[in-house]
């Protein structure tokens, strides 16, 4: 009988080919991470492990050429493929298991040119001190795992939310002690941390939270007058800052740089005295620096030095009337908010505009001070409205 039981427990365990499929397969735009599901089943049509070296997965681009892909387990029976194409058109994914094909192999994924993206699919927050909405918020983050957190600068705190725009949880209140906020300005992920940026009465600090949003420890602050703003992460999961300069006490503006542990890597003046960073992005080994009330990005290369700059004061394609947030979007693109012409701008990352999306507006697809902007691993932009206290998702 025992014999027989373990038989049993063999025949679940073998995978069935024509039983099994690729699941969550979506379009999506080239530069950008894509990924699908492989589930495998046994011939009872249940979900069974199978050993990872004997899937077979080969994506084909538009004109044939195979595209690398990486394939993980995520739970007994799952596995996630992801694959980075660099080509738009139909590519075919292609699926075997012990040389036969699974179920629904092939499956074909239409990958977009860059120009026909940016479809608004969702809004939410709204203006208040209630859970998940927000009053006058600066800056957007996403994590790796796929929350996003806000700086809710007059409620003087940190909301978390899904990517799908549902309200998670919460965490600080108004004060200047330890894990306190006070009017929080800036928030980004470090890996298992995440940061946040106050300037209580000209003592600004950086603050670290864990992913549970218990207060960690003051990753940094400065002895004299420190008004951080704007931050991101770059390669070797430094902290850029974005820190104001005070002419009466010989403080300049200037990038500061710090690790993970909150100590100075270097810093890096502004070109100009007048012009204090207000925010900042980082992409290809390049930072990419806006400031209050100067309408054009200034562009350093990864060590601090001066590369050029674009766009200039005015309403027309490429200019800018109160430039805000920005955001790498791929390989190619950047992302900017243009507060007062409400609307995005989309440059190449030398700085030549390619076009626009947004208008003045509260109804779909509009927008009323957007002043950060977001994009998450699978291309989603959420961009946060200042003025209308609400972020948009993009597609």
């Amino acid at each position: 009988m025992q014999s027989l039981l373990d038989i049993g427990r063999i025949v679940k365990n073998v995978t069935d080919p024509a039983r099994s499929t690729i699941e969550s397969v979506k379009k999506g735009p080239r530069g950008f991470i894509n990924e699908c599901k492989i589930i495998t089943r046994n011939t009872e049509g249940e979900v069974c492990p199978t050993r990872i070296e004997s899937i077979d997965v080969r994506i084909k681009d538009v004109e044939g050429n195979e595209v690398e892909k990486k394939m993980s387990e995520e739970q007994t029976g799952k596995y996630r493929v992801s694959f980075k194409p660099q080509k738009s058109g139909r590519h075919e994914i292609q699926v075997n298991i012990g040389r036969e094909k699974i179920k629904n192999s092939p499956q074909n994924v239409e990958i977009l040119d860059v120009k026909e993206l940016f479809k608004p699919v969702k809004t939410f927050g709204g203006r208040g001190s209630g859970r998940g909405q927000l009053n006058y918020s600066y800056s957007i983050a996403v994590s790796d795992n796929g929350e996003i957190a806000i700086a809710d600068c007059r409620n003087h705190r940190i909301p978390i939310f899904s990517l799908d725009g549902n309200y998670l949880r919460e965490f600080g209140r108004k004060g200047t002690g330890e894990g306190q906020l006070y009017y929080p300005f800036g928030v980004v992920f470090n890996e298992n941390r995440i940061i946040v940026s106050d300037g209580p009465h000209g003592k600004g600090r950086l603050q670290e939270f864990d992913l549970n949003d218990t207060y960690v420890r003051t990753n940094y602050r400065h002895d004299q007058w420190f008004v951080p703003r704007g931050m991101c992460v770059n390669d070797d999961k430094n902290i850029a800052v974005c820190c104001w300069g005070k002419q009466e006490l010989g403080i300049k503006p200037s990038i500061k740089v710090l690790s993970k542990q909150g100590d100075l890597v270097h810093e890096f003046d502004m070109p100009d005295k007048t012009e204090h960073p207000r925010y900042i992005t980082y992409g290809n080994g390049k930072y990419f620096v806006s400031c209050l009330d100067i309408n054009y990005v200034i562009v350093f290369d990864v060590n601090g030095v001066f590369l050029y700059k674009f766009g200039e004061e005015g309403e027309r394609d490429g200019q800018f009337n109160g430039v805000g947030g920005l955001a790498v979007y791929g390989p190619e693109m950047i992302l900017v908010c243009d507060r007062y012409n409400n609307r995005v701008q989309r440059f190449t990352q030398e700085g030549q505009f390619i076009r626009s999306f947004g208008s003045r507006g509260s109804g779909v697809g509009q927008m009323y001070g957007p002043v950060d902007v977001v994009v998450t691993a699978d291309c989603r932009v959420f961009v946060l409205e200042w003025l209308s206290n609400r972020v948009t998702v993009y597609w």
